[in-house]
């Protein structure tokens, strides 16, 4: 066991010495990565991985130096190499060799990758010249490689026409037309300065392809940018004036012709027919009209001029750009035609016939009505554009740049507001090529000199659209607060109704029961106290004398006392206000009180639940009822206790009048004979007021008189 333990650790420190060792017989040191020395494995990684940072070490030559940056090639590649961004992030140490680097030098280059602006690139931490170099041969490379932008960073040369050079503080900038697209050539530094008249030339450059790119990464326009004198070379050197180019009339600029120069200078003639000076004017001969793009300053439409310029392949209908321009008379500004938005679109309309009827009216002064819809303006008294509608197609006027309108002409131009104005039409067209070959146009807009070719047929009616909303608004939000008011109105007229009708219905009451009040003292309390004196001298015959003619004679009196007590409380109870002020619990029980006779029954009451507020009609006839049901039970029962019951909740109104008395065996609607006229009135009385009532008796159990109020919320 031992010796097997010892074997084992004589081997696991062997593999530790190991490890070392072949770490260094691989060329890597513990915890690094191995530089990359090759441009093309670079070229290759994607944006994330270059963004790792990853250690680079190149050589090769220099084929573009300028401003701290720089293109490096390896003999099969080029990359950028940028020492300003370098600097900025403090990668690049001191000593370096950037400042004095130049094409043709050979160079070693340290540092790590970036995903650059467009292509990879290297941010270098150390540049050290090794001496000089030749210059790879330049790679002749395919339309599609030029626009693809696929050949960043080498060395190529391509043939084109220059149609256009711009002299810049630092560089030289040339627009040149190769292989059928725009291709710009820069030279950078001073050497451009020196260089002869190069515009209409064929040349061969020679530089590192650098596309403009925009802000997504993606490449806009190819670009070659160089810094040596050498790298232009002249193939075809272009006219020594540029009114010496070919000669070709407007209406067979781009005809066929057997001679390929299509991108060379063309000079034509005609008149001029709108100018918006520094930028464009149009050119008319006969029935052609065309579009030159120029700097060119002091026309003025009338002027007869000879243009020299290239040809715009961009556009559909024939146009020149860069044109240079020479007065040589003047003639007639043609005549406006008067048409219609449809005798625009359709005079550009192709129909493969070899002779059109009518030649299109692109550029040509027209006169046309329309209805304003809306303005486009950089402020609120200067337009830039009108917008118009007529035959159902939405169009725009331009106007000048400087154009200010004066109150009279705001107050007039408004949408809605009907216009007749002359221009120059533009044609539109689709910018995609169409399969069946019918390039029709899809729009128009006209160029207006100014405000005075713009005339008011109809101004806008008063009720616009917008005024119309704005009167549909306020009448809504009036209609919305007059029925609220009325809403409100109609609720306080009922409230002050409701409590009008209660006033009334009291005062009424209170007069009924002041004149019940007097009848009952008038009659029935002044009989009583008649009947009362007429017992009173019975009572002091001989006759009294005798046992049970005088006991008749007490319960007698008693009863009508107790009947002249009643009848005089009546009168009380009609007279005070105690259903009023006290409520209705109140009434029953001092009715309950007052209806105590010594000898007689014992009359208790039971109330439950909250004394809500009844309306004194409903609380009089309820009073009513319970005391017509006391009465019965003191006058018919014989009975020894009587209970009067109250259930107050908020949906009803119990009430209970039981008797332990003698009882009967009859109903409301079996009455017996003679019939019970109190109960009847307590049955009229409870329909008056909606109440239920009912009659529960048998012959010696007594009798209760059942009466239920429903409750309902006003």
């Amino acid at each position: 066991m031992e010796s097997c333990k010892t074997r084992k650790l004589i081997w696991l420190g062997v593999l530790l010495a190991w490890l070392p060792l072949a770490s260094c017989l691989d060329g890597k040191e513990p915890g690094t990565l191995v530089p990359i020395k090759s441009i093309d494995e670079i070229r290759k990684l994607s944006r994330e991985e270059a963004a790792e940072a990853l250690p680079a070490k190149l050589s090769g030559t220099c084929i573009y130096a300028a401003n701290d940056e720089f293109f490096i090639h390896d003999g099969s590649c080029g990359i950028w190499v940028s020492g300003r961004n370098s600097k900025l992030r403090g990668l690049l140490r001191e000593p370096s060799d950037l400042a004095d680097l130049r094409v043709g030098m050979t160079v070693d280059v340290e540092g790590v990758t970036d995903p650059g602006t467009y292509a990879r690139q290297i941010l270098p931490t150390l540049i050290r010249q090794t001496g000089s170099g030749t210059l790879p041969k330049p790679l002749r490379i395919s339309a599609e490689q030029l626009v693809a932008g696929s050949e960043d960073g080498q060395h190529v040369e391509i043939e084109g026409v220059i149609q256009d050079v711009q002299v810049l503080e630092d560089r030289t900038v040339c627009s040149l037309m190769s292989q059928g697209g725009n291709c710009l050539f820069a030279l950078h530094g001073g050497s451009g300065r020196s260089l002869p008249p190069l515009v209409d030339a064929k040349v061969s450059v020679t530089g590192a392809l650098a596309p403009d790119h925009n802000n997504r990464s993606e490449a806009v326009l190819p670009k070659i940018i160089s810094s040596t004198d050498d790298c232009i070379r002249i193939i075809k050197p272009p006219p020594a004036d540029p009114f010496e180019s070919p000669r070709v009339s407007l209406d067979d600029l781009r005809g066929f012709s057997p001679d390929v120069t299509l991108f060379h200078r063309k000079v034509t003639s005609g008149v001029v027919t709108f100018v918006r000076p520094g930028e464009f004017f149009f050119l008319q001969e006969g029935g052609t009209s065309i579009k030159v793009s120029s700097d060119a300053v002091g026309l003025r439409p009338g002027f007869r001029v000879e243009v020299a310029g290239f040809i715009d392949i961009s556009q559909h209908l024939a146009a020149l750009k860069n044109g240079i321009v020479r007065r040589t008379g003047e003639s007639p500004r043609p005549e406006p035609r008067r048409v219609t938005a449809t005798d625009l679109l359709k005079s550009a309309s192709w129909r493969a016939q070899p002779h059109p009827a009518s030649s299109d009216l692109s550029g040509h002064i027209v006169t046309l009505h329309g209805i304003i819809r809306r303005i486009d303006r950089s402020s609120p008294m200067a337009p830039v554009a009108v917008w118009l509608e007529t035959d159902n197609i939405l169009f725009p006027a331009n106007l000048p740049p400087e154009t200010v309108l004066n109150e009279k002409q705001s107050d007039s131009w408004q949408p809605g507001a009907e216009m007749e104005l002359t221009g120059t039409c533009e044609l539109i067209f689709r910018g995609r090529p169409d399969p069946l070959g019918l390039y029709d146009p899809v729009g128009f807009h006209l160029w207006l000199a100014s405000t005075n070719d713009v005339r008011i047929t109809r101004t806008t009616p008063w009720w616009t659209t917008r005024r119309l909303s704005i009167a549909l608004l306020w009448t809504g939000i009036a209609a919305l607060i007059a029925f609220g008011f009325v809403a409100v109105l109609r609720r306080q007229v009922k409230l002050h109704v409701r409590v009008i009708g209660r006033e009334l219905e009291t005062n009424a009451i209170a007069s009924e029961r002041e004149r019940m009040a007097r009848d009952l003292h008038d009659t029935l309390e002044q009989q009583l106290t008649g009947v009362a004196m007429q017992l009173e001298s019975l009572a002091k015959s001989p006759q009294a004398q005798v046992t049970d003619f005088r006991n008749r004679l007490t319960l007698a009196t008693k009863m009508l006392h107790h009947s002249r007590e009643e009848a005089r409380r009546s009168v009380w109870d009609l007279r005070n206000r105690i259903l009023e002020n006290h409520g209705f619990a109140a009434a029953v029980e001092s009715l309950a009180a007052s209806a105590a006779i010594d000898g007689g029954p014992v009359v208790s009451t039971r109330i439950n639940g909250s004394r809500a507020h009844l309306p004194s009609a409903v609380t009089y006839q309820l009073l009513r009822m319970v005391q017509e049901a006391l009465a019965n039970a003191l006058k018919h029962a014989c009975a020894s206790k009587i209970v009067i019951s109250l259930e107050m909740s908020a949906d009803q109104y119990a009430l209970s009048i039981r008797d332990d008395g003698c009882g009967f065996d009859a109903g409301l609607d079996h009455l017996p004979e003679p019939p019970h006229f109190g109960l009847i009135g307590m049955r009229e009385r409870a329909s008056r007021i909606g109440a239920e009532i009912a009659v529960v008796s048998q012959t010696g159990q007594g009798c209760t008189v059942h009466i239920r109020l429903p409750l309902r919320s006003s």
